[in-house]
């Protein structure tokens, strides 16, 4: 399998916010030649814990032989990954356009509207479009929006939550946990 053909993962890793803990995890996915391709670190829903979401492009026994050691390091409490699919996931991109190339603004606003993104800012030299949605609609939207002089451009890493039904992700959570600790 050639790079271009490995397959897209989303690595979500769960763990105690301390030193190091994004370093240790990080190290494990180049080891094993993981290419990140976005990578997302934020507070969980549980106090003094932290929620990595990796996406990353590789072969799936590499993945598996990464994540199953991520799973054993000090501080993680739950590491899983997930195929394409298997997750609801939203990216937010904003983008930078020079008002002077917008031409006709019905137009500009009908594309906006369209494509379900929103005006945020409109200053005298530039105006400033916020999109929500999944990478593949911030991808075609940045291509809409080429001809009117993309100025800026930043998206986020990816966020998202299982599509597995609660008691699947308890469980999920608390099976990678007991590995983490030898059970």
């Amino acid at each position: 399998m050639s790079q271009e053909d490995d397959a897209r993962f989303t690595l979500s890793i769960v763990s105690e916010n301390e030193v190091g803990a994004l370093l240790r995890m990080t190290m494990t996915l180049a080891r094993h030649r993981i290419r990140v391709e976005s990578l997302t670190s934020t507070s969980d829903e549980s106090a003094g814990v932290h929620r990595h979401i990796v996406v990353a492009r590789a072969r799936p026994d590499r993945v598996r032989r990464a994540m199953k050691q991520i799973q054993a390091s000090v501080g993680v409490l739950a590491a899983e990954y997930y195929a394409e699919g298997e997750t609801v996931d939203r990216e937010v991109a904003l983008y930078k356009l020079d008002v002077d190339r917008l031409g006709d603004p019905d137009s500009f606003r009908d594309l906006v509207r369209a494509r379900r993104a929103r005006v945020l800012v409109l200053g005298e030299t530039y105006v400033i479009i916020e999109k929500t949605g999944c990478g593949r609609e911030i991808e075609e939207l940045y291509e809409s929006l080429r001809p009117f002089g993309v100025m800026q451009f930043v998206r986020s890493g990816r966020i998202m939550v299982t599509k597995a039904g609660p008691a699947e992700t308890a469980g999920a959570r608390a099976s990678s946990g007991n590995r983490a600790n030898g059970g």
